[in-house]
């Protein structure tokens, strides 16, 4: 799923590798390690907060704000890196922009993506599924942090976040026209309306082709 991607690239931008390396290249005058730890706060902030929201707003509606919030967090950060000679003296437009991504990602796009994964996935194949998938996330991240040197010196640091800003209206776009909302619905509601219907039409497809093998064997044997 698009959130899984943007999800593995703001633990590369902020939490991962990076967020030190960032924090120390915004400023000298504060600490990197503290900054890290505000933003993890954030993070768990976001957590606490979108058990309350996701049922009230909806799962879409949380995804494309959060989205929409995190793309303005990723602009303040480029923006500050990209006119780093001019804004020296302002290292902490960096921790604000990297407190509004992580928060974003606490209260929106991290707990939707697992919620969607819980509730749009056939309880028949789940168990392999979620195998499957952390398998993904695990190679993902493996390979953007790897990478990310690379894409630093390619795109620059401010390259990256509002790479990251591109990834959030793209997000925003696969929300609105892709994924369904499943506010107000029981777990049993969904499976029915997104799984049974399909695995019936399947069975019955099945069994008209059985029927149709075996009457060319009844009508020889008459």
């Amino acid at each position: 799923m698009l959130p899984h991607i943007c999800i593995t690239i703001n633990m590369l931008v902020v939490y991962g590798v990076s967020s030190q390396v960032i924090f120390a290249a915004a400023t000298s005058d504060s600490n990197p390690y503290y900054s890290t730890i505000w933003v993890v706060l954030a993070r768990l902030l976001g957590f606490f907060l979108s058990a309350w929201l996701i049922e009230r707003i909806g799962r879409v509606r949380l995804l494309q704000a959060s989205a929409g919030v995190q793309l303005l967090g990723s602009v303040l950060v480029g923006f500050f890196f990209y006119y780093r000679p001019s804004l020296a003296a302002h290292g902490w437009l960096v921790l604000v922009g990297a407190l509004i991504i992580f928060f974003t990602y606490g209260v929106g796009i991290a707990p939707v993506t697992w919620v969607y994964f819980s509730e749009l996935t056939a309880s028949a194949v789940r168990s392999v599924s979620l195998n499957i998938l952390l398998v993904c996330f695990g190679l993902m991240m493996f390979s953007f942090v790897h990478s990310y040197v690379w894409l630093e010196s390619v795109l620059g640091i401010h390259g990256v976040f509002w790479a990251l800003s591109v990834l959030s209206v793209v997000q925003i776009v696969f929300a609105q026209i892709w994924l369904p909302e499943t506010r107000g619905l029981t777990l049993e509601q969904i499976q029915s309306r997104y799984f049974e219907g399909a695995q019936d039409e399947s069975d019955s497809e099945s069994e008209k082709a059985h029927e149709m093998q075996r009457d060319p064997a009844q009508q020889n044997a008459v």
